[in-house]
């Protein structure tokens, strides 16, 4: 039997992966998932387990948003140089560290493409053994990984209290939107259409192109976004969204 992992990004695409999570899910599968989403995947489905990645320094609301009462623990994946009062604490809130390649301490090292979710990556592989010595079987799925601005809009947000389940960008938050209009200057082409997206992201997914190189063939990694990672590396598949 195959080790499953589950990278859950931010992308606005993850909200037609439902069937897969859950089928995911079915399998026994370990969910890492990105934190500005983190709080919004756990309102819909609280019957997974999460481990929650966090690569900031500063405190982000949605941190704050994760319910500590739920049925599972909340494990949180935190960088070394993160301030701990800037992350979720109480009884049900397991907070682990990790460092980036070439930091000095003892806590397990990551390597970091730009975007949490190539750490959540990195973590991956690893957990499915060294790159040297990879497990005989081992799969990946990635959900959610736009890295673009899908139809001009803002490239995650957390859901609202009031907002309907499945309306993830709607958010108080106007100012990230302009941000992201700012920072997106660069354009990646899929089927000769050109996808606008930031700098930040592009070079983001060539680095986690060029780190799928190194991973063994015995791992194998599944993506279902409409541009993601988008090399013969990574197997594509069609969200069966309802």
């Amino acid at each position: 039997m195959s080790q499953c992992i589950a990278l859950i990004g931010a992308g606005p695409s993850l909200d037609y992966c439902t069937a897969e999570i859950l089928t995911l899910h079915e399998r026994g599968a370990v969910f890492l998932v990105a934190d500005s989403v983190a709080a919004g995947f756990q309102k819909l489905y609280p019957q997974i387990a999460i481990v929650v990645f966090t690569v900031e320094l500063r405190r982000h609301n949605y941190l704050q948003r994760l319910s500590t009462r739920g049925i599972h623990p909340i494990q949180v994946m935190a960088y070394q140089r993160a301030a701990a009062r800037n992350l979720p604490r109480g009884k049900n809130v397991i907070t682990m560290r990790f460092k980036l390649l070439g930091e000095d301490s003892d806590f397990p090292a990551l390597y970091s493409p730009g975007t949490v979710l190539g750490v959540m990556l990195s973590y991956a592989v690893a957990a499915s053994g060294s790159i040297e010595h990879p497990q005989p079987l081992a799969e990946i799925h990635i959900l959610g990984a736009d890295f673009a601005y899908i139809d001009n809009q803002v490239y995650s947000r957390s859901i609202l209290p009031h907002a309907p389940e499945r309306t993830r960008l709607t958010t108080h938050e106007t100012w990230q939107y302009e941000m992201a209009l700012k920072k997106t200057g660069g354009v990646v082409m899929k089927h000769g259409h050109a996808i606008r997206t930031a700098f930040e992201l592009m070079q983001a997914r060539e680095n986690m192109r060029a780190y799928l190189t190194r991973v063994p063939a015995t791992v194998q990694i599944i993506e279902y976004s409409p541009l993601g990672l988008d090399t013969a590396r990574v197997a594509k598949r069609v969200p069966q969204h309802p």
